[in-house]
């Protein structure tokens, strides 16, 4: 009987002690308000748009054997969107594309170094394009070295 006694009092003890912190935390926090804060600071989610650019498959000079095959998509500003959904754009991406490839080895592109060169050497180069850098990053769709 002192056991059941003992073991009903603690947990009554706990249920109480559980809800009073429970209640304190509800009236007293501003959890809420912190996580709203945190989500306006990432609006810039909202302004960007995403461009896929299909593949690209590129040959290395110099090496039969090696090629590079590639797609990526491009985290764009939406006030480029138009100007780079324009096909004269895409036509002159592609091509500056595919001169940044040709111009690493196949040595250096098969470093994580060299990839992600690669994804900065793309973005600052199709930047140079646009009136203001538009381009945020490039994410990897697929990339095949053999």
């Amino acid at each position: 009987m002192n056991k059941l006694l003992i073991l009903l009092s603690t947990a009554l003890l706990s249920f109480i002690i559980f809800f009073s912190v429970m209640i304190y935390f509800y009236k007293n926090n501003n959890w809420s308000i912190n996580i709203l804060k945190n989500s306006k600071k990432q609006t810039y989610i909202k302004t960007v748009n995403y461009l896929d650019i299909p593949d690209i498959t590129i040959a290395f000079p110099g090496k039969k054997d090696h090629y590079c095959k590639l797609s990526f998509t491009l985290a764009v500003d939406n006030k480029a969107q138009p100007i780079i959904l324009d096909d004269k754009y895409k036509t002159v991406f592609r091509d500056s594309i595919i001169q940044i490839v040709t111009a690493n080895s196949y040595e250096n592109l098969s470093s994580y170094n060299g990839k992600v060169r690669l994804k900065q050497h793309i973005r600052t180069k199709l930047n140079k394009y646009l009136d203001a850098p538009s381009i945020r990053d490039v994410y990897y769709s697929e990339l095949v070295l053999q």
